[in-house]
């Protein structure tokens, strides 16, 4: 998930990067289902994570990364704003530590 701060007023403003068609219209159909708030300040895009930050450098204030696998393929830190924060999460240990906990230390 990719989030700027918009305008003068802070308005926190979402994008979302998914993989799959099937993602994307969940995502939208979550949204249109938590109303006009949401609407105007959540969007939903069907694209490949790493270009979509390689072509928007600076421009988001948190970058909150998710993905099935090792994350460090994601780590495009030329998208996030002076000032910014980067959330890493790896969720499945085989992947960060594979049979050898000392693996964790290089990925």
């Amino acid at each position: 998930m990719l989030v700027k701060c918009m305008g003068s007023d802070k308005l926190w403003h979402w994008t979302t990067i998914m993989v799959g068609d099937a993602f994307v219209e969940a995502c939208r159909r979550n949204i249109k289902f938590n109303g006009s708030v949401a609407s105007e300040k959540v969007e939903s895009n069907l694209a490949d994570a790493r270009v979509y930050m390689l072509t928007h450098p600076k421009e988001f204030d948190v970058i909150d990364l998710d993905p099935y696998g090792s994350p460090s393929v994601f780590l495009a830190v030329q998208s996030i704003a002076d000032g910014g924060m980067l959330m890493c999460t790896t969720t499945n240990m085989v992947v960060l530590c594979g049979g050898n906990g000392e693996v964790c230390y290089s990925k």
